[in-house]
């Protein structure tokens, strides 16, 4: 009779540990409100240059856009069941192709470094929407600062361990101002008659963990 009631005492014990064990990891996963990732992202980008340079060996070059590369450290917290903000520091090598007046297509590159204010909102366990602005310093070709939108829908996988694989396109459209200098370095001869834009569209992906 002693031995029949250590045993059920035993199973018991065994279910209720098996319980407590399933509700901690149930709640540890619920209440896992942040992400850091580090995300790469390449694609197309297409330049429209509406500031005209007067005067200077750059008056008549001409530049379009060809590709970029970006790296990306991010920071998600949950504000919401399913939203997320999403900020973090993001530098990105953009790549124009310039002809000179003088004949001849040569390849430059630009740098721009974007501070994203961005919310990401999931629709199931793994898809999401996000979006937002884009807060950009970019001191080359006579620009300072600029602002930009993003937008990009895409999957994300969280393993038990809290890692995270993240794969979306992406879109973003790029301001781009600032009084500055013309291509031979002589800030006199520049004029801005507008606001010079950057599309790019690509893919991003990153590995995280969430905690």
């Amino acid at each position: 009779m002693k031995k029949a009631l250590l045993n059920i005492n035993f199973k018991q014990l065994l279910v209720c540990i098996a319980v407590i064990y399933a509700t901690e990891n149930t709640f540890a996963q619920k209440e896992r409100k942040n992400h850091i990732s580090l995300n790469y992202s390449f694609g197309f980008d297409s330049y429209n240059r509406n500031g005209s340079t007067v005067g200077g060996f750059g008056a008549a070059n001409m530049y379009r856009g060809a590709d970029f590369k970006s790296i990306a450290i991010e920071y998600a917290h949950k504000v919401a069941p399913s939203v997320e903000f999403c900020t973090g520091l993001t530098a990105t090598a953009v790549f124009l192709v310039m002809t000179s007046k003088y004949g001849g297509s040569y390849r430059e590159s630009m740098g721009i470094f974007s501070l994203p204010l961005h919310l990401r909102r999931y629709f199931s366990k793994y898809l999401f929407l996000e979006g937002g602005v884009d807060l950009n310093y970019n001191p080359y070709m006579g620009y300072k600062y600029g602002g930009g939108l993003s937008a990009s829908l895409g999957v994300e996988h969280v393993f038990d361990s809290g890692i995270t694989l993240v794969a979306s396109p992406l879109v973003r459209w790029n301001i781009l101002g600032g009084m500055g200098e013309n291509d031979m370095g002589n800030a006199d001869t520049y004029v801005m008659t507008g606001f010079d834009t950057l599309f790019q569209l690509g893919i991003k992906l990153g590995v995280g963990y969430r905690f």
